[in-house]
């Protein structure tokens, strides 16, 4: 699924995010008590794209404490630029808004850093087309992104999804390999700080400041 494209610049956002990704895991595994299950390292179109259900179902088959699914954005209005954070809408358990919006907030105050705007934290809520069900009988409107609500719904995993920059007005972070692994490791570092991280005792960065989580 090649998500949003720039043909003029030849940008496809399915190969910048699996880069951004890519970093992110990478940087992640400089810590200690880290685990990065990556739904694909890579799709081979033979067999097609893997559905959001099969994504969200490796969450839960390898006991996921979140799920994190990151993208570029893409808009009519060719001038929209910057990041933004959708995070799960439900108030019946309000934690996971909590957990997630915390969490967010730290990725975009890494991303905000390399000089994106930032758009915020948001939420959004679906036409009625998903609704959870609760034990207790009640049910709530759902999220618009299958990737927000659904690990929550089926699992009990909070999910975010992270939107980096917009294919057109952000071209020129995303022109580059340099630029897309800051943002994987910005996303890594806001993670870190969200989750209290400590980096692994035998990793000597070249910049010890690059890399401080405070």
């Amino acid at each position: 699924d090649t998500g949003a494209v720039n043909r003029s610049l030849g940008l496809c956002e399915s190969a910048i995010n699996l880069k951004i990704a890519l970093a992110c895991r990478d940087r992640l595994n400089q810590y200690k008590g880290v685990r990065v299950y990556m739904t694909h390292t890579g799709v081979d179109n033979t067999y097609g794209k893997s559905s959001l259900s099969r994504r969200v179902s490796v969450a839960g088959e390898v006991g996921a404490d979140i799920f994190i699914s990151l993208h570029i954005n893409s808009a009519s209005n060719k001038t929209a630029n910057g990041c933004e954070v959708f995070v799960p809408i439900t108030k019946h358990e309000p934690k996971y808004n909590e957990q997630c919006t915390a969490l967010g907030e730290e990725i975009i105050a890494k991303l905000t850093a390399l000089g994106l705007n930032s758009r915020g934290i948001k939420t959004k809520k679906s036409g009625g087309g998903r609704v959870y069900k609760f034990s207790d009988g009640t049910t709530e409107t759902g999220d618009y992104y299958y990737v927000v609500g659904e690990p929550i719904s089926r699992l009990g995993i909070p999910g975010i999804l992270v939107e980096h920059a917009f294919i057109d007005a952000d071209s020129d972070f995303l022109d580059s390999d340099s630029d897309l692994e800051a943002m994987g490791k910005a996303d890594a570092d806001g993670i870190a700080k969200h989750f209290k991280l400590k980096l692994k005792d035998d990793f000597v960065p070249a910049s010890f400041d690059a890399y401080e989580v405070t």
